[in-house]
């Protein structure tokens, strides 16, 4: 299988069991809050610019975000911080730093920030007495929490093989991207993950809360562990003082997503303080377990050497080689170098090779060469062919007479049409008409 096949087959994973835009910002709108006094009151004291707040999102890693409308009603996200002390300040310069590098890279899985964004320089120049306002505004983003936990409600039977590889390819991949590109996160949890629509009006995965990372590049060796407890490895909590490389850094990363992973295999179940799973997870992360939602042994093969060697980060394979793994599950038969550049809804380069000519017209007998067009190993019941199982564009039916051309059946690969986005994006309408743009969708959620 090409790299242009793989693509295009991700494509139809992407667009099947990710929301459509639409549904995107309905589940936003309906996990968001009404807003209070007191958050009224923040929100006007803190805001620089013609903002207007419209539902309270919620608390960020150190800031409040609203969901607001700005002076040419467009529908924006808005983090405001309170930047009091020199630890503030710092995260706040390196969010601003992050995003730039981000930009001048063309790295696309970090969630960028839109004009209005407080500058690096008036952040740097600020005189820290009280509390001195920052503000971030990018796009409206949906928690991945959010999103697996109602995902996996509307799935009695749970992830399946296909869908749950997908979910963990598509974490780890982004986690590749920055670290490829010389960022490393530190702080890797199901909260900083976002299903953000790109400017290309696909939703696509992104990372958020750049306030720990770090350009390793500049950094070098460097003894300040951050992050979340519940993510950090055995070692390095045991060792506050432990000297940390670029690669160790990485690992840390690479060790929060797994156990990010384990919790979206174990369908975000409640661990609740004092229980056998959540003080074996902080205390005894070797004596961890297969998730209860994993059908996958394979996944867990993969998942279970980064958890268990949580007390020694020399050990744990960094994000391009989970990726690897992973390629060998979802391409099984693929003979060529496997995958790994960020996957997402917007790339660059779209794939390596040539695009293969198109076989419209001609009739078919199957793939050459024993090649596939869609992998052929088994997909634990998903099918990206079948009506979606739960979000995402559901097709209709084909007659078989309608799938041919010319009184010729038609074969090979066809990537999924229409994923969701408006008609300015995708071009296609519909028989009632364009489909509602953003400020359509929002404000019929708001009556």
């Amino acid at each position: 299988m090409t790299d242009y096949e793989k693509i295009q087959y991700l494509d139809r994973l992407r667009d099947t069991i990710y929301p459509s835009r639409k549904e995107l910002y309905k589940m936003v709108v309906m996990s968001s809050r009404e807003l209070n006094e007191g958050q009224k009151l923040f929100f006007y004291s803190a805001i620089n610019g013609n903002y207007k707040p419209l539902r309270f999102l919620g608390r960020g890693g150190y800031g409040k975000v609203f969901l607001c409308q700005d002076n040419r009603n467009n529908f924006l996200a808005v983090k405001l911080a309170e930047m009091g002390n020199e630890w503030d300040r710092d995260a706040c310069l390196s969010e601003i730093e992050i995003n730039n590098q981000c930009k001048e890279k063309g790295i696309l899985c970090a969630i960028p920030y839109l004009s209005g964004t407080t500058s690096f320089t008036k952040i740097k120049n600020a005189q820290l007495y009280g509390y001195q306002p920052v503000q971030f505004v990018m796009p409206i983003g949906l928690s991945y929490t959010n999103f697996i936990r109602q995902y996996v409600q509307k799935r009695s039977s749970g992830l399946s093989s296909t869908e749950a590889c997908f979910l963990l390819y598509n974490m780890f991949s982004v986690i590749e991207e920055i670290h490829r590109n010389g960022i490393v996160h530190r702080d890797i949890k199901p909260e900083n993950f976002m299903l953000v629509v790109s400017s290309s009006g696909n939703v696509q995965l992104m990372l958020s809360d750049f306030g720990t990372a770090r350009i390793f590049e500049k950094t070098g060796m460097y003894t300040e562990n951050k992050g979340t407890t519940f993510y950090i490895p055995l070692q390095l909590r045991k060792d506050q003082s432990m000297k940390m490389s670029t690669v160790d850094s990485q690992k840390q990363d690479v060790y929060a997503a797994a156990i990010t992973a384990y919790r979206i295999l174990d369908r975000f179940e409640p661990l609740r303080e004092g229980t056998k799973k959540l003080q074996i997870l902080l205390s005894y992360p070797n004596q961890t377990s297969k998730p209860s939602g994993c059908l996958d042994e394979r996944l867990w093969d993969i998942l279970k050497p980064i958890i268990h060697n949580s007390n020694n980060i020399y050990r744990i394979p960094t994000a391009k080689e989970v990726c690897k793994s992973l390629d060998r599950i979802l391409f099984p038969n693929s003979k060529r170098q496997p995958y790994t550049g960020q996957y997402g809804a917007e790339r660059q380069t779209q794939h390596d090779s040539p695009k293969p000519p198109s076989n419209r017209g001609k009739p078919t007998s199957g793939p050459k060469n024993g090649g596939h067009t869609t992998p052929s190993h088994d997909t634990g019941g998903f099918n990206p062919k079948q009506e979606n199982p739960g979000y995402g564009i559901k097709k209709e039916p084909v007659h078989k007479a309608k799938a041919q051309y010319d009184g010729k059946q038609q074969g090979g690969f066809s990537p999924k049409k229409n994923s969701g986005g408006s008609s300015r994006h995708s071009g296609q309408k519909r028989k009632n008409g364009p489909e509602p743009d953003i400020q359509d969708i929002i404000k019929s959620l708001l009556k």
